[in-house]
């Protein structure tokens, strides 16, 4: 049996949650800059999970802090008594609770469209890739919709949501839009680690490269699991709001990662090579400035200095590598 996760125990959790997950995303957006495109559709991808995620954290504290219509269903049936204050706020919290849902949804569909960008450019040139991801972008789209529409016609008539007594039944409790939620991301977790996977088997890559790549496939799949420990613990737990909250929280944190963590990586290697190649010209410049002989006259020493720098380019397939050398010529007086 899962341990019960109390409110207070969920509010804390899910600030900290949100504050890495805001890190990450901020991060992302940094890191942007460093990329050949700065302002391509992924930069607002990430803007529109960043404000997502700032209702979110919003709608997860009152829904907590004023309590769901669930949440006292699940109170009377076990004998308890809701108090009035409950009952007066339980309508509020619930409306909110709903809302938090899409926003939920928002967020973990704006993380899978940003890896499926990402993985759509490396491994463009493989021809069954492009039907796979195709076929991706069609279920992502009527998954996000057919998700978001659940959350509002799950309960019918709709007032149904806040009510208490009579019982409203099991529709309060959101269990198909669980579902739906949780086997939706999983079907998009699969269907992105098998769309990448041409790139973990590319040739001439280096071992380190390929671990790299290795870790973030073992990441892909600790969503998968998450998703499916979210939705055990809010089938075992009655569907309680703190539960939802907790692991809500911690699949945002970890959805953000992953999706977020190989352009922040790859970002940071650049501008540290960039800074490293600079340095090496200024050293070269600086290393081989001759002494100064008569003014007016040219010292035996003096020289003309060629600064080579190479590029080196690699193909979207990565498995050709071009050299390109350009050559600026310094007369050192």
């Amino acid at each position: 049996m899962l341990a019960n996760i109390d409110k207070s125990t969920a509010q804390a959790a899910n600030y900290g949650f949100e504050g890495i997950t805001m890190i990450i995303l901020v991060a992302r957006l940094v890191a942007s800059r460093f990329q050949p495109q700065p302002f391509d559709i992924s930069f607002f991808v990430v803007v529109l999970a960043l404000v997502v995620l700032i209702a979110r954290a919003l709608t997860s504290h009152f829904s907590l802090t004023l309590g769901t219509a669930s949440d006292l269903v699940t109170l009377i049936a076990e004998g308890g008594t809701a108090t009035a204050a409950q009952l007066a706020s339980a309508k509020a919290g619930t409306e909110i609770s709903i809302a938090n849902r899409v926003l939920e949804t928002t967020f973990w569909w704006s993380q899978s469209t940003l890896l499926l960008l990402l993985y759509k450019r490396l491994v463009a040139h493989i021809k069954w890739t492009k039907a796979a991801t195709i076929g991706t972008w069609a279920f992502l789209g009527l998954s996000y919709v057919g998700t978001v529409v659940t959350i509002f016609v799950e309960c019918h008539p709709f007032h149904l949501y806040w009510q208490t007594s009579p019982d409203p039944g099991k529709c309060v409790k959101a269990y198909r839009t669980t579902v739906i939620q949780c086997t939706s991301l999983i079907i998009l977790d699969l269907a992105l680690m098998v769309i990448a996977s041409p790139v973990l088997f590319v040739k001439g890559r280096r071992t380190v490269q390929r671990v790299r790549i290795a870790g973030l496939f073992a990441l892909g799949i600790l969503c998968t699991v998450f998703s499916c420990l979210r939705m055990v613990y809010i089938f075992a737990e009655d569907s309680a709001q703190a539960g939802r909250i907790f692991w809500s929280g911690l699949l945002v944190m970890v959805c953000a990662f992953v999706a977020n963590a190989p352009i922040i990586y790859g970002s940071i290697t650049l501008f540290t090579k960039n800074v490293k190649s600079s340095a090496a010209e200024k050293y070269v410049i600086s290393g081989q400035n001759p002494s100064k002989g008569t003014k007016g006259a040219k010292s035996g020493l003096d020289t003309n200095v060629h600064i080579t720098t190479t590029y080196h380019v690699t193909t979207e397939a990565g498995s050709e590598e071009k050299r390109v050398t350009t050559v600026a010529e310094q007369e050192v007086v």
